[in-house]
């Protein structure tokens, strides 16, 4: 058992170094002008994202494509490498993170709010542990945003809150490009 936690340890590991990203928490505060609290009691909450712009049927409207990004998150801690989820709710923050790298400042672009009801449908265990795979429609998307930043706040229904200070994602539109020579 220690092995197979040692190697769910190492593999997300090696996942957050080749990430390219903030380095620090303060260097994303920077970036992104937001104030962050501090996590608590050791949790951590890592998130992974789809570089790929992402299009599927939206059902709530006669299913038309819908542009979005998807991703997983988890919670862990350094006593149980993986947390079960209890319930709670979270928040994600989707900025334009193009202009940082000319010494500009991000540009915040979406927010989506995940209830505990609703987050609780979406939590499923995969081979690092529980999670939350994620849909994030894009609402204000646009090809010429080259990278995004993305943050997430947990709040989980009982303690304080955690934070996933994200890093800068390079955004790939090869699937916006096929729809749309699709639907023409």
């Amino acid at each position: 058992m220690e092995a197979l936690q040692v190697t769910r340890t190492l593999a997300v590991a090696v996942t957050l170094l080749f990430g390219v990203g903030c380095k620090t928490i303060e260097t994303c505060k920077e970036a992104c002008g937001m104030e962050m609290a501090a996590p608590c009691q050791g949790a951590q909450l890592v998130t992974t994202w789809n570089h790929e712009v992402v299009t599927t049927p939206d059902p709530s409207r006669g299913g038309e494509p819908t542009i979005g990004l998807a991703g997983r998150i988890y919670l862990f801690s350094p006593e149980t490498v993986s947390i079960e989820p209890q319930g709670g709710s979270l928040v994600v923050y989707m900025y334009d993170h193009s202009a940082v790298k000319s010494g500009g400042r991000a540009k915040m672009l979406e927010e989506w709010n995940f209830d505990p009801v609703t987050l609780k449908k979406l939590m499923k265990k995969d081979a690092f542990g529980w999670g939350y795979t994620l849909f994030l429609p894009w609402g204000s998307y646009r090809p010429d945003i080259s990278t995004v930043h993305i943050q997430c706040v947990y709040q989980p229904t009982q303690g304080e809150a955690i934070h996933s200070t994200g890093q800068p994602l390079s955004i790939d539109h090869q699937a916006t490009k096929k729809e749309t020579v699709v639907r023409k």
